[in-house]
């Protein structure tokens, strides 16, 4: 991690202790939701797990390369 993630990560994890538990599983859940649209409906990928904040999807599409799908999907 560089510098400049280490002081975005430092600010994003002040900015959320704040919320509180209600509004903080409000801005996680909203987040999951838009990541699991992209994944699903966009790039027609399958989630395998989710790990904490993180999910594990696999892509398989005949119309596109694969790894353009991985790319697109995390950007």
């Amino acid at each position: 991690m560089n510098e400049a993630e280490a002081a975005a990560k430092a600010w994003l994890t002040t900015a959320l202790a704040g919320l509180g538990p209600h509004v903080l599983s409000a801005v996680v859940n909203e987040y999951m939701n838009h990541i699991l649209n992209i994944v699903v409906k966009d790039f027609r990928g399958e989630v395998v797990s989710f790990a904490g904040d993180a999910i594990l999807a696999v892509f398989a599409s005949a119309e596109r390369y694969h790894a353009e799908c991985c790319l697109a999907a995390c950007a």
